[in-house]
């Protein structure tokens, strides 16, 4: 036995985030203020964490709820309940890391909800692209409005990651083009040049995955 792998209720991370585990794991529930689970993350049942990670998510999704009232937060993928390998990631496999999607609107800018079956890419220009693949039964993305990715909830979600009084973000993975349109609308909106600063830094498109141009990937701190 080594160290972690025994606890006294308190959630523990142990090994990496590509070669892990969880112990003592912390249960999103499917609903939230301000955030669910859609279907298709709800069946896999991989909605556990340590509690920096489940705590983060649903602080800030209330957060954003109460400043920008409206939309709602859809949150996929965390960790199995006891972490380890996973068919639909490389990593998650120590309960540090959440799939989060873009909030998104529709062309007159009012807020749509999140996806049930499938997460919505984005090209540069912050409008949803085609999808390139047979669709997922009993999705009709064809026939309705194409997706705006809404650049302010987008930025007040990370901020509030990484104002978060308990957990700290290591990284928030997406895609470059979506990151620029972030810290544009940041620096447009006068917010403080430390945070912008802190959110480029944390901000980061993966080299080695998938380019994150349809969720964020967020990891925090062991």
């Amino acid at each position: 036995a080594g160290p972690g792998l025994l606890t006294d209720g308190t959630s523990v991370s142990v090994g990496a985030h590509s070669r892990g585990a969880l112990r003592g794991a912390r249960r999103l529930p499917p609903d939230g203020q301000g955030y669910r689970v859609p279907e298709t993350w709800r069946l896999r049942q991989s909605n556990y964490g340590t509690d920096e990670i489940v705590g983060s998510v649903v602080r800030a999704a209330r957060r954003v709820s109460r400043e920008l009232p409206g939309a709602t937060l859809g949150v996929a993928d965390l960790s199995r309940r006891a972490g380890g390998e996973s068919p639909e990631h490389r990593s998650h496999h120590s309960g540090r890391d959440a799939d989060i999607h873009f909030y998104s609107m529709d062309p007159a800018g009012k807020p749509m909800p999140p996806p049930t079956l499938y997460m919505e890419r984005y090209g540069a220009d912050g409008v949803a692209l085609p999808p390139t693949g047979p669709l997922p039964v009993g999705e009709n993305v064809v026939a309705g409005p194409r997706r705006r990715f809404d650049a302010q909830r987008n930025w007040h979600l990370v901020r509030a990651l990484l104002e978060d009084p308990v957990a700290e973000v290591q990284w928030i993975f997406v895609n470059s083009s979506l990151e620029e349109r972030l810290l544009a609308y940041a620096q447009a909106a006068g917010e403080p040049a430390p945070l912008i600063a802190q959110a480029s830094e944390v901000m980061h498109e993966p080299l080695d995955s998938g380019g994150h141009n349809d969720h964020f990937h967020v990891r925090v701190y062991c």
